[in-house]
């Protein structure tokens, strides 16, 4: 059975406590009203009874005991800490960078069985820590008692002196400085208090310095940051006001070490607050040099809530392009603001922010242009200047995607998966938080394409609606269509078009000479008995059987896998797969072998349901252990190479299983 990937952003929609929700009290009173960008969870999940885990052990270079001051006095810890609960919402990062593994963490947004984000795996060592969910503004001092700590952190927790008092009864805590409002002390300064808290003030001057360094290397090839006011805001989905955050908080900060310069006239508004709100009749306030969306994702209509906003897009800073919206990713990343998420965000946004500030070549330099172009006739006839080494591409379709991501090249923009709400679920890895969604397949938004700034667009099998968006997309950036589909489609023809369309023939033979070779090699496995296969997509509304010229069988046929008799007729109203199956036809799915997934997150959980079905228990497959489920989008989307090795490796899966 293959494992399903799954990527670490599907949940980050689930932040109803997030970004310019988490520091909405002050240090000397509860949580008051929360200003969401959505509704707050009615019922916040209760905290779980989790387990005492073993220590940790954390190797101390300092001196103790050791005297720490924060706002609510000081602390002492008497000896080098072994059992560090971390209360904070962003605090795990600092002591993970610092090589000290915390027992629990506090959940804040994401994976909730998981504290230790994209970012800080490499950095991660040890147990995973225990997650512990409590809801924003309240603290469960019986769990955290329960991992008998001998250090609490909650430097970015924004707890109150009452909550101080209570958590230093059960252990040593450490609050931040006294200096700064609530979430708004500087990363280097939390770092360097954890660090000395745990006595690892030597390695904490060490990160702090790597850092930086990013940061000033950033500037040295961005000149063009310096002195530019800048705003970081969110859109609201309620209507009728918005927000941005102050000088003081992590999001801003970010950018003021970037060169950017925060506007005096806004951060007066914020007053002690990270962030405030404008009425729709003070939009103007945001008309800045440059803005920058945060909680995009968290917007009912996502990014087209921004972009279709009436007030915003009237704004010069908007109408001129000079406007960055962050993905799921990296806006997670970004508002982290930790020693661990701050070189991701660099990384990831300076080449967006430059692109949209304008390089040379988005300017229009038509020597470099020139110099720097090849001719290309597409398959639609069309003569197209393509960039030799194209750094900015943006995709209009799946295989295009994978494609591409097979031949080493990250798209900056691409459509969500078939029957998904993110980008394909298969290739979250590669894309590696590289890639902004535009939105569900079929409907790009022209202005999310174009505040990314592209060189290139690539589109195989324009349609419908899309084909007529071409000669508007050629006003952003060259679009060439490698591949135009027809009745004998074959995903790896598709796949050298694009290959061609690249300048990148030569990879993708090679490719496809070691993909040929692996499919030869399983199919010499193959016992004959078990040639004949059925595979199955599960959507929310039933079962589909996909037939011959479906992606994933052209796969399965290049191993040696036949097709039963019976299903050679179902194709109804589809080229590559039957019409919906029901449950009084279901016994035509069945076949010696049978591969069967889910679409989407309702696919599976239909197909659950149905793998129980009395019906269903009877199939031959299912008697002899030959029923496998699967990824059921990286066999039923129109394919692409990586699919296709997802594909194999599931092959093998089998095979082994089978053998055993």
């Amino acid at each position: 059975m293959s494992e399903t990937h799954s990527s670490p952003w599907r949940v980050i929609a689930l932040v109803t406590l997030l970004l310019l929700l988490i520091g909405c009290g002050s240090a000397e009173q509860a949580v008051t009203t929360v200003p969401t960008a959505t509704t707050a969870l009615d019922a916040p999940p209760e905290p779980t009874d989790e387990p005492i885990v073993e220590p940790t052990e954390t190797a101390a270079d300092g001196a103790f005991p050791v005297t720490i001051d924060h706002k609510f006095g000081s602390t002492t810890i008497p000896a080098a800490p072994s059992r560090v609960v971390s209360i904070g919402y962003t605090d795990q990062d600092p002591l993970i960078a610092l090589g000290v593994t915390p027992v629990a963490v506090r959940y804040w947004f994401g994976p909730t069985d998981s504290g230790v984000f994209p970012w800080a795996q490499a950095a991660f060592t040890g147990e995973e820590p225990a997650v512990m969910n409590m809801p924003f503004g309240e603290l469960n001092y019986e769990l955290i008692l329960s991992y008998n700590p001998d250090l609490i952190i909650g430097v970015s927790s924004g707890i109150t002196a009452e909550e101080y008092e209570s958590l230093a009864q059960i252990a040593p805590t450490v609050a931040q400085s006294g200096d700064y409002e609530n979430y708004g002390m500087p990363w280097q300064e939390a770092l360097r208090l954890i660090a000395t808290s745990v006595g690892k003030s030597a390695e904490a001057e060490t990160l702090i310095s790597d850092v930086d360094s990013i940061f000033a290397n950033a500037i040295a090839e961005h000149p063009e940051f310096a002195g530019q006011d800048i705003v970081v805001a969110a859109g609201r989905a309620d209507g009728g006001s918005y927000a941005f955050f102050s000088a003081q908080d992590s999001r801003t900060r970010f950018f003021t070490n970037l060169g950017f310069n925060a506007p005096a006239d806004l951060d007066e508004l914020t007053g002690d607050s990270f962030y405030t709100e404008i009425s729709e009749e003070r939009v103007e306030l945001l008309d800045r040099d440059f803005i920058v969306f945060s909680q995009a994702s968290y917007l009912p209509e996502g990014a087209d809530t921004i972009l279709n906003d009436p007030l915003l897009s009237q704004l010069d800073v908007i109408q001129q392009g000079r406007f960055v919206i962050l993905d799921e990713g990296l806006d997670a990343a970004f508002s982290f603001g930790s020693v661990l998420s701050l070189p991701y965000a660099v990384e990831q946004l300076v080449p967006q922010m430059a692109s949209a500030l304008g390089s040379e070549l988005a300017d229009g330099d038509d020597d470099m242009l020139a110099a720097e172009t090849r001719t290309f006739v597409d398959a639609m006839a069309r003569t197209v200047e393509i960039p030799v080494d194209p750094q900015r591409v943006v995709v209009l379709s799946e295989i295009d995607l994978d494609s591409l991501l097979a031949l080493g090249i990250v798209p900056v923009g691409a459509p969500n998966g078939r029957g998904q709400t993110t980008l394909p679920s298969y290739l979250i890895e590669q894309i590696d938080g590289q890639t902004t969604s535009l939105g569900a397949l079929g409907e790009p938004n022209l202005e999310m394409v174009a505040s990314l700034a592209p060189d290139l667009i690539v589109y195989s099998d324009p349609y419908g609606a899309l084909a007529e968006m071409i000669p508007e997309m050629e006003q952003i950036a060259p679009v060439v269509i490698p591949y135009v589909y027809t009745d004998s489609w074959d995903w790896k023809v598709v796949f050298a078009a694009i290959a061609d369309a690249v300048d990148k023939s030569a990879d993708a033979d090679a490719f496809l000479a070691a993909y040929d070779a692996q499919a030869a090699e399983l199919g010499a496995q193959l016992p004959d008995e078990l040639r004949e296969v059925s595979i199955v997509r599960w959507m929310a509304d039933g079962p589909r059987i996909l037939l011959s010229n479906a992606f994933s069988s052209q796969v399965l046929a290049d191993v040696g896998f036949e097709r039963p008799a019976a299903q050679l007729d179902l194709a109804g109203s589809h080229p590559v797969h039957t019409d919906v199956i029901n449950m009084e036809q279901i016994q035509v799915v069945d076949a010696p072998v049978v591969f069967a997934g889910g679409l989407n997150p309702e696919g599976d959980e239909v197909m659950q349901e149905a793998l129980e079905n009395p019906l269903v228990q009877t199939f031959e497959s299912v008697q002899n252990g030959r029923l496998f489920t699967v990824d059921g989008l990286a066999w039923s989307s129109t394919g692409g190479p990586l699919a296709a090795l997802d594909v194999l490796a599931d092959v093998a899966t089998f095979l082994q299983t089978v053998a055993e």
